[in-house]
């Protein structure tokens, strides 16, 4: 049979001698400061990346800025149907402002042709427009020269040439 190991005599017996220790686990503590660094990079380049696309897709600054020019004049399409003719700043914002603004103003005149005696009602009448350029402040409630202008009234704007008749007609009225 075989015999059991001989222990030292006068030698106690080491307490940790049986006893079974749990297997090491590793460092499991440096885990959520990992996460924690790598979540914290995730949102700050989100942020940056965030801000640079609604800099360059939502405000567009780069094709308003560019002719974002005081003496250029601009004819601004409303979503009513209305169209005013002025100097379109802050462009960007929430409310662009529109200075020195003009409009145009239609009156029909009935004309009739042919013999002035008839008394028929045929298509004989003849409607023309008379067109006119109206300054804005010109009216009864006296508003200011400025109107700012929900973004989302505009539908479009566009610059005008130095020699379009508009911008004769509104240099016409300024010498005045």
């Amino acid at each position: 049979m075989p015999q059991a190991p001989i222990e030292p005599m006068g030698m106690p017996e080491h307490p940790m001698r049986h006893h079974r220790t749990a297997p090491q686990r590793e460092n499991r503590g440096g885990g959520w400061k990992i996460a924690f660094i790598v979540l914290i990079i995730i949102l700050v380049a989100g942020g940056i990346g965030g801000y640079f696309i609604k800099k360059s897709v939502f405000e567009d600054k780069g094709s308003y800025a560019k002719s974002e020019n005081s003496a250029v004049w601009q004819a601004v399409f409303l979503a009513n149907g209305q169209v005013y003719f002025g100097h379109l700043k802050e462009r960007t914002a929430k409310y662009p402002l529109l200075t020195d603004i003009y409009y145009l103003q239609v009156n029909q005149q009935n004309l009739q042709s042919g013999d002035q005696n008839t008394n028929t009602n045929t298509n004989s009448d003849a409607t023309q427009p008379q067109i006119s350029l109206i300054k804005l402040g010109e009216e009864l409630h006296g508003p200011k020269d400025e109107m700012y202008i929900a973004k989302d009234q505009i539908l479009f704007w566009e610059d005008l040439k130095d020699d379009s008749k508009v911008v004769q007609a509104i240099k016409d009225y300024k010498k005045k």
